[in-house]
């Protein structure tokens, strides 16, 4: 048979599947990119609303806070009485107020004490207060500070006398509830409210106000731990300050219309193993198929071979003996016994046929009775004697009268046979095959030896398996249907014993068969 024709035939299937494969992969691989563009796309959008968000109220904030300075520089007092700080900007001991003369003379504080830290500070930056107002076109300028008393200081300058100018300014706290960052971010809009409703600002994101460098001025209680993040200056007035918005992380399903896109990998990936596994599963199982099409044509071969040789000898002596072209009494008793051998051989396969197919059903159990051995193998030697004759092969058995064994005989009888007709076959010509058995406690042992090289380990198991041949036998002139072995192994399971090989003693190879030892009932 040329088997590369069904090989060809597997080819193509086997190619759609791996086509299939890579397919389901490349759209995998295309929906993972898919969504993870989604996802940055959405993610930009986050970042973009939190810019939005901090623009908002910085600009708010400068506003409302700018505009409470302004007032407060404006209705400065005549006389040294302390004037109203802007909203959420009072201290808890009292706003410091001064003023410096023109050329920095003498600092005047009034209000609240000025501490000796604080003055010295305020002395110091004075110094070069004129370039800070005049980048902020003289209007006022944040002097940031970090002391127990004070958040900072806002200064400005004022005419004094024509042509000549001081410094005044007043002290800041904007750490408490009463903050007026707090009160813009509560009362001012910065996300879309069509898409946040009527929750607090406060559970949508955190606010921070800060410099590049230093800690906070102000935070909100709770900080929000969020990649989605916005900053914005609140102006040159308050130098370095900014305003930085993040935005709580479950927000995004507000923000966003149907929310972030989940990561497909995890259900991409389980997919495209579960495809890999099925494709394997069924690239293996045409593997299988084409094994079993050789399989088969090869066990359709060699039965018909088996068949085909016992039926042409049976018919040539059967046609010498009825044209009666066999002239003395030898030669019509040769062709008979030869009649007799193959008959034996066709009726032996027949048997080996059967028994395999009926061990691919479910498993079944034959009936069992005590059945001592001695006689058993001599009747299945003598009936087996001519096949061996007729190979040059001598069988001999030495079988202990007392040893006895639960089975059955035609299942045993069919395993004893397959078991010589396998060590004939297989062992060289004018070898003697040895019949044994032996009892071990509970267990009864019956073996096979032949002559012949063994069987290497690795192959042992397998041997067992339907159409299995040793590779040194792969290309052998020896004719068999593959399935003796099979047979033997499922005949000793159904009555409840086990089959192995091993090596024998003398060489070669030794079949044992294991069975439940039994007691031979007195006559």
């Amino acid at each position: 048979m040329d088997r590369s024709r069904p090989r060809r035939r597997l080819l193509a299937p086997a190619a759609l599947l791996i086509v299939s494969l890579s397919l389901g992969a490349a759209l995998a691989w295309q929906a993972i990119q898919t969504v993870q563009r989604h996802r940055q796309t959405a993610e930009h959008a986050l970042g973009d609303y939190a810019e939005f968000a901090a623009f908002t109220l910085a600009s708010l904030t400068y506003r409302q806070i700018g505009g409470a300075v302004v007032q407060t520089f404006s209705s400065w007092p005549a006389a040294e009485s302390p004037a109203r700080v802007p909203d959420g900007a009072a201290c808890s001991g009292g706003n410091v107020f001064f003023e410096q003369a023109p050329g920095g003379a003498s600092l005047r504080p009034f209000g609240a004490p000025l501490s000796a830290p604080a003055a010295a500070f305020l002395r110091d930056t004075l110094r070069n207060a004129t370039p800070l107002l005049k980048e902020v076109g003289w209007r006022f300028r944040f002097l940031r500070v970090a002391t127990p008393a004070a958040d900072g200081y806002f200064i400005t300058s004022y005419e004094a006398t024509p042509g000549r100018f001081g410094l005044r300014g007043f002290s800041v706290c904007f750490g408490g509830t009463g903050s007026p960052f707090r009160a813009v971010m509560l009362a001012e809009r910065a996300l879309p409210p069509a898409l946040t409703g009527d929750r607090p600002a406060d559970s949508l994101f955190s606010l921070t106000v800060a410099g590049e460098n230093g800690a906070p001025l102000y935070r909100t209680p709770h900080q929000y731990a969020s990649s989605y993040r916005g900053r914005a200056r609140l102006g040159n007035e308050f130098g370095d300050l900014a305003l930085q918005v993040a935005l709580r992380a479950d927000i995004a399903d507000r923000l966003i219309i149907g929310g972030l896109p989940s990561s497909p990998t995890p259900l991409a990936l389980g997919l495209l193993g579960l495809s890999t596994l099925l494709v394997v599963t069924a690239l293996l199982q045409l593997r299988r198929e084409y094994e079993l099409v050789a399989i088969r044509s090869d066990f359709v071969s060699n039965v018909s071979h088996e068949l085909r040789t016992p039926l042409s000898q049976i018919l040539l002596f059967t046609e010498l003996l009825k044209l009666g072209r066999l002239r003395t009494d030898a030669e019509r008793e040769r062709s008979l016994d030869i009649i007799d051998q193959e008959t034996r051989r066709l009726i032996q396969l027949v048997e080996n046929v059967l028994q395999f197919s009926r061990s691919g059903s479910a498993h079944r159990r034959l009936g069992q009775e005590v059945l001592p051995l001695a006689p058993l193998v001599r009747a299945t030697l003598e009936a087996f004697r001519p096949l061996a004759a007729a190979r040059g092969v001598e069988v001999r058995a030495e079988i202990p009268a007392d040893i006895a064994v639960r089975g059955n005989q035609s299942a045993l009888r069919q395993i004893l046979l397959n078991l010589l007709d396998n060590a004939v076959k297989y062992g060289p010509r004018g070898q003697v095959v040895r019949v044994g058995a032996s009892r071990d406690l509970d267990a009864a042992r019956l073996v096979v030896d032949d002559q012949g090289a063994g069987v290497p380990r690795d192959d042992r198991e397998r041997i067992w398996e339907g159409y299995y041949r040793l590779q040194r036998e792969a290309h052998s002139a020896v004719a068999g249907s593959g399935i003796g072995l099979a047979v033997v192994r499922a005949l000793t399971a159904e009555i409840g014993g086990k089959a192995w090989v091993e090596d024998a003693p003398a060489g070669g190879a030794r079949f044992v068969i294991e069975l439940a030892a039994a007691e031979i009932s007195a006559p």
